[in-house]
């Protein structure tokens, strides 16, 4: 970094390493950060993200930033002091922790405690900051590992305008990284910050309502979806969540009045609706249903619904079998009598399998179809990739003129499509991945010619 308008001493300058502030682009940290405890404002949370972001994992001693850049990206007013706003925030994050939890070979926990920052130092002349991340954090934020790594955009992150966005949004993107769509509301209270005295009912509605609209407004988020189990004389006590559409869902009581599924919809989770699909195919009517089942909860539903699919397996191998309509009224009787009596853990337990079964089934009947579209697809982008490469400037300026309109529908998500990054040709920017998708569409379409698979030869 020159020193040119800058008092930094020199020593600050000679070991340090000048970050430019992004925009877009990955924001990647070990799981553990997502799951650490803290509390910080907004732009507080915000300018420590831009940071990292910004870091893009090379590990130094010191580093130095331009404060207006942040200011920038916080949008905050060119009126003010926007240089000491930021130094002032650097300066709370380098008082303020965070503690983090790792799991060790025997399965306890390392607890980890540091500040965000470590020593800062601000230059009011030129504008720019000095700082350093503490040694005790550089391990979940340079030493990653694939498979305990989760990657955002930070220009996501800047879009949301309430801490708890951020730290919901964050804390369900790793769950959902790890396949986990479901979590206890104890533990969600727990990695959220959310206060152990709040009403959760209250809390719903002022923070989990809103976040979740706040990240639908994100486009590639536009399916995220948040519910719990709670109903009508029922506690909530699990937190249900997914990022992309449920198009499985559309299925659902397919054959049920649109009024009355419109209502079990609302009503019950997608465990209970799925075991319902299951009961209708052996002569259950939801219709029946009306405010019957609004006293019971999901495990006492399973678990219920699961004596009857016994009873129901073992009358056919006696050949005993019932008609429809007698199978129908037991799923009735039995919620409300408590068919399952004091058996009703290990009968729930049952009826989660079976739902577990049945979505592995089709899961089974897709991946055939799937893989070979995936590898085709795998195949398509790393051409389109090789076909941007090979492109001279010229050609990829005549390139982009020509499939302009395309290219202002793909990047229309609140962005504008920035050329410079474009004919950077840089892989992390999003103009590139943009020139991919657009190119493998037209490969597939027949449009640009599919180069064959080069055969590796066996001798």
């Amino acid at each position: 970094m020159s020193s040119k308008n800058s008092r930094l001493p020199k020593e600050i300058l000679g070991n340090s390493q000048f970050i430019p502030t992004v925009k877009e682009g990955l924001l990647r940290f070990r799981s553990e950060v997502s799951l650490a405890e803290y509390s910080l404002t907004l732009l507080e949370l915000k300018t420590w993200f831009i940071v990292i972001a910004s870091l893009k994992e090379q590990e130094r001693p010191l580093y130095v930033i331009s404060a207006m850049s942040i200011a920038d990206q916080l949008g905050i007013n060119k009126s003010k002091a926007r240089g000491t706003i930021v130094s002032d925030i650097f300066r709370k994050l380098m008082k303020q922790t965070i503690t983090l939890t790792e799991k060790n070979e025997t399965g306890e926990a390392n607890v980890y405690e540091a500040n965000f920052l470590g020593e800062t130092y601000y230059d009011a002349n030129s504008k720019i900051i000095a700082f350093s991340i503490p040694p005790i954090l550089h391990q979940f934020l340079f030493h990653l590992k694939n498979n305990l790594t989760l990657s955002l955009d930070i220009s996501d992150i800047l879009k949301f305008e309430s801490v708890m966005t951020i730290r919901m949004f964050v804390y369900l993107r790793e769950l959902d990284r790890l396949n986990i769509h479901s979590i206890p509301i104890e533990e969600f209270r727990k990695h959220v910050n959310f206060s152990p005295s709040s009403d959760y009912r209250v809390y719903k509605q002022r923070v989990i309502k809103p976040a979740e609209k706040e990240i639908r407004d994100i486009g590639m988020y536009r399916y995220f979806h948040i519910e719990d189990d709670g109903r009508k004389g029922i506690k909530a006590t699990t937190i249900y969540f997914g990022f992309t559409n449920e198009e499985d869902d559309c299925l659902l009581l397919a054959g049920v009045a649109p009024k009355i599924r419109k209502e079990l919809l609302k009503k019950f989770s997608r465990r209970v609706l799925l075991l319902m699909d299951f009961a209708i195919k052996e002569g259950f009517n939801p219709a029946y249903i009306k405010n019957q089942f609004d006293n019971f909860d999901d495990e006492h539903i399973a678990a219920n619904f699961q004596v009857v699919f016994d009873r129901i397996i073992s009358d056919k191998q006696t050949n005993r079998q019932k008609t429809p309509d007698e199978y129908g009224r037991y799923f009735m009787r039995a919620v409300i009598d408590n068919w399952a009596g004091d058996d009703i853990t290990a009968r729930a337990k049952q009826a989660k399998q079976k739902v577990r079964n049945a979505e592995l089934q089709k899961q089974m009947q897709d991946i055939t179809e799937q893989e070979r579209f995936q590898s085709q697809a795998n195949y398509i982008r790393g051409c389109a990739k090789e076909f941007i490469e090979a492109m001279s400037l010229g050609e990829l300026v005549t390139f982009i003129k020509e499939n302009k309109k395309e290219i202002q529908t793909l990047a229309a998500r609140g962005r504008e499509f920035n050329m410079d990054h474009a004919l950077s040709r840089k892989k992390t920017y999003r103009e590139f991945r943009i020139l991919c998708q657009l190119v493998a569409g037209k490969m597939m379409a027949g449009q640009i010619h599919v180069p064959a698979p080069k055969l590796q030869s066996l001798f």
